[in-house]
């Protein structure tokens, strides 16, 4: 099976299950989350994508997957 990056709608469905979290920890996810969106970032001098989930300043939380 060839892998393959979580698409955005694959992530938002990943990070708006929050089963597993307490109250607070809802909200928090819920005071800084932002609509998904991907985001260019260097990292060993290739660029990869990340998906942006949550954002407070200039300071944001995402997801990424490595498939190697």
């Amino acid at each position: 099976m060839e892998w393959k990056p979580a698409t955005i709608d694959e992530v938002k469905e990943i990070v708006t299950d929050l089963k597993r979290c307490n109250a607070d920890q809802v909200a928090v996810c819920q005071q800084y989350s932002v609509e998904p969106w991907l985001a260019p970032i260097v990292r060993n001098g290739k660029e990869e994508s990340v998906v942006v989930v949550a954002r407070k300043s200039n300071e944001v939380i995402y997801w990424e997957e490595s498939g190697r």
